[in-house]
């Protein structure tokens, strides 16, 4: 019942749902049984509308990815399965507003730009000096 209630509220706010959804149309090794439910949405502000009403509701939610090197049991997902389909800008190695940060392999990820800043625990140089923590201005 609070499913069908999430999975309404989601329509409305204009987001593709789809109960019962089989998880082998999402994977790349093409396993995995049905989701509960399966919500796409375009960006970081969709992901936080869904989240925001699951977590109310007390629903476990799954974050997943393109689906690459993901299993999934043939008895499937309880709960939200949350994609974000989004297409994200191209690096840029830092500078412009619209750069995903370049790091060295083995280097701590850091936030996305823009408007990210320094997360409690992480340092960069650009952090230091009133940039934000990927380098972008």
């Amino acid at each position: 019942m609070q499913l069908t209630r999430l999975a309404e509220a989601f329509r409305s706010l204009g987001y593709p749902v789809a109960e019962g959804e089989p998880m082998s149309r999402h994977t790349s090794f093409k396993v995995g049984g049905p989701a509960d439910m399966f919500v796409t949405v375009p960006d970081g502000k969709g992901a936080a509308a869904v989240l925001y009403r699951c977590r109310e509701a007390g629903i476990p939610v799954f974050v997943m990815g393109n689906g690459s090197n993901l299993l999934v049991s043939d008895e499937g997902i309880e709960g939200v399965v949350l994609k974000i389909e989004t297409t994200a800008p191209p690096a840029s190695g830092g500078g412009g507003r619209d750069c995903l940060s370049r790091r060295p392999a083995g280097q701590k990820a850091l936030p996305l730009c823009p408007g990210s800043g320094p997360v409690r625990g992480w340092s960069s140089p650009s952090a230091s000096r009133g940039r934000s923590a990927a380098g972008c201005t």
